[in-house]
């Protein structure tokens, strides 16, 4: 018989995957979009692109600490509903933007309501036995990816048969489905002891940050998500300027950056799949650092590809090492949430990604201003480096005895 925190959490990866497939129905295809819009302002489309990229990040950094606090208090499930569902009916507004400038306002307002991957990491990290986090994480990481790998390739077809407004209704559909499986078959958690009142928590938060360690755990946070975000506004872009053609046929763009986004997802799915487990057998410093390193070193030949194969074979195989990242971090997390605690651990870890996320697409418009798209892969790869370094000179993290 499944235990029940097994069965909770495959319910938490369903709706992962559904609010995984949704968003990247639309993401990977975002700056495409913004192409077809009126832009009121004298600004060059690859600052516009690090601007609307990046507004989400902006207000969820504000905002998550305190919804954080809120799940510990009135529950956690509720925190994953807000996400899904309010966040679900702000995607399908976007389809009915007709500037660049509305879309950076619902992008600021995705920010507020959205943050599904933090509220389900809360929920999973107080309800799943220490010794099996590593793998609950893996198998949330999983489903995450496993969206990932689907939504771009539906996304890809949607927007060439039916443009890209097409795929923000599938976007909203997606993720309030997700609430609806939420709200009728995961139960309610609340902390067994909760935190009550604003100033307690936040002191409480405070007091965390001072333990040994803590504070480089949200330092790998930020690097991570640095990383990650870095390529996400130019990779569709990039695309444009390879050669496509396969004999007479050529690839159109949005279905290319379906695929090569798709089988990137899949390979990260694999990747979570596969080292997630390893976290609760030999540290998750140790899985990190090497998922880094391998990700440094397979990101900067991706700016000197010509030809979308070579762009999508290099594409996947980083995903898988990518995969890795995610539970490695997620469960040194889990680690030091003391119960009560773990909405806010967890709050202030999305903040922190979002943090990076609103950083990424500036510096990376940047890059890319100056220096050109390819320039953007180069860079991507260092920033990896820097990740690994920053894990490899930070030992003592996690239970005693692992690396």
């Amino acid at each position: 018989m499944m235990h029940p925190w097994r069965r909770r959490t495959l319910i938490i990866c369903a709706a992962q995957f559904l609010t995984s497939l949704g968003f990247t129905i639309v993401m990977p295809f975002l700056p495409l979009f913004m192409q077809e819009l009126n832009n009121s302002f004298p600004i060059d489309i690859t600052l516009w692109v690090g601007l609307v990229m990046g507004a989400q990040g902006l207000t969820m950094m504000m905002v998550s600490p305190i919804w954080g606090m809120v799940g510990d208090r009135f529950g956690r499930r509720l925190m994953i509903l807000r996400a899904t569902v309010v966040g679900g009916l702000v995607m399908t507004s976007m389809a009915f933007v007709a500037s660049v400038e509305q879309l950076f306002v619902l992008r600021l307002a995705q920010g507020l309501t959205t943050g599904v991957v933090s509220a389900s990491s809360s929920y999973i990290s107080s309800d799943v036995p220490s010794g099996f986090r590593g793998q609950a994480l893996g198998w949330v990481s999983t489903a995450r990816l496993t969206g990932f790998a689907a939504g771009p390739v539906v996304g890809g077809i949607v927007s060439d048969l039916l443009g890209y407004r097409a795929s923000f209704w599938l976007n909203g559909g997606f993720m309030i489905a997700s609430g609806i499986l939420v709200l009728f078959l995961l139960p309610e958690q609340r902390a067994a002891n909760p935190v009550k009142g604003l100033r307690t928590p936040f002191v409480r938060l405070f007091n965390l940050l001072q333990r040994p360690n803590v504070a480089s755990l949200y330092s790998f946070v930020f690097l991570t998500h640095l990383a990650v975000t870095f390529i996400t506004p130019f990779a569709s872009l990039y695309l444009t300027q390879l050669n496509r053609s396969f004999g007479e046929f050529e690839v159109p763009i949005a279905t290319a950056a379906g695929m090569v986004f798709g089988l990137h997802a899949v390979t990260g799915a694999f990747g979570a799949l596969t080292l997630g487990p390893l976290t609760d057998r030999y540290g998750g410093r140790l899985v990190l650092l090497t998922c880094a390193v391998v990700s440094a070193l397979l990101f900067v030949p991706q700016g000197f590809t010509t030809h979308l194969w070579q762009q999508t074979l290099l594409y996947s195989a980083v995903g898988f090492a990518m995969g890795g990242i995610y539970p490695a971090v997620g469960a040194l997390l889990a680690g030091v949430s003391a119960d009560g605690q773990q909405g806010a651990v967890f709050g202030l870890e999305n903040s922190v990604r979002a943090a990076a996320r609103t950083a990424a697409p500036a510096l990376s418009a940047a890059v890319a201003w100056q220096l050109g798209l390819s320039a953007v892969y180069v860079a991507t790869g260092v920033v990896f480096a820097l990740l690994a370094m920053v894990a490899a000179a930070r030992r003592g993290l996690g239970p005693p005895g692992r690396f």
